[in-house]
């Protein structure tokens, strides 16, 4: 591993940020920093911290707990010997923290749309190679239902090619990846799917997409609560 990458001193600055939001109990853990470095035993560097806002309030009041929460986890951030962390202002709903020191920057971000999640999440701690390179750290992750349920949909929208051609991410896995391999995964991944699929989930699907979801398809009932979820069914801003 070069210790003099720029993915690496990245990763090293997020180990540290990490200490500071595990802090903060209101905040799990998902996207590519969760699978790399928590769920799976260290496959590729990452470097961004994404949360989800775990509880389910109104729009208003989470945005503003939210943000009062960054607001905390700057502060600790700048007591740090060379860091310098800023939280965004741009936007009312511009929920980032840019974090940086003199070898490197990343950025904490909060959704102010994805909100809550549909499983409890779980403490975890750093990979074992993880901790051996960049020292330990436990933070709460989002389930591995919707860890990986956020990666699929992400993977199944527009953002997707981006995330597997993008020539900026060479480097950061410690694995060669022939364009070859990257070209078969979008063919395996829509089959997978399709395989767990039952007659009653794709009828739910076609509600949903509808406009009119049947909830009484699907055993999470509590979906329907999730604002994600809402704006999807309602397609209206500002939304609850």
């Amino acid at each position: 591993m070069d210790k003099y990458s720029p993915y690496y001193r990245q990763v090293a600055l997020l180990i540290s940020a990490l200490l500071v939001v595990a802090s903060e109990r209101c905040f799990a853990l998902k996207g590519g920093t969760a699978i790399n470095l928590f769920v799976r035993d260290f496959p590729r560097l990452s470097v961004d911290i994404d949360l989800v806002y775990v509880p389910l309030e109104s729009r208003d009041v989470a945005l503003a707990n939210v943000r009062a929460t960054l607001t905390r986890i700057t502060g600790l951030l700048q007591q740090q010997v060379g860091v310098s962390a800023i939280l965004q202002t741009n936007n009312h709903d511009e929920m980032r923290i840019i974090v940086s020191s003199q070898e490197a920057q990343i950025k904490i971000e909060v959704s102010p749309v994805a909100r809550g999640t549909l499983y409890p999440s779980q403490d975890l701690d750093v990979a074992e190679a993880v901790e051996d390179e960049f020292g330990f750290a436990t933070i709460q992750v989002v389930s591995m239902a919707d860890l990986y349920g956020g990666k699929l949909c992400a993977a199944l929208d527009r953002q997707h090619p981006r995330d597997l051609y993008a020539h900026e991410f060479s480097g950061m896995t410690f694995d060669n990846v022939s364009l070859e391999e990257l070209n078969v995964v979008p063919e395996l991944m829509i089959s997978a799917l399709k395989s767990q699929f039952t007659q009653q989930d794709f009828d739910f699907l076609m509600s949903f997409k509808s406009g009119e979801p049947d909830w009484q398809l699907v055993p999470e009932n509590q979906i329907q609560h999730l604002p994600a979820v809402k704006m999807e069914v309602t397609q209206h801003w500002p939304y609850t």
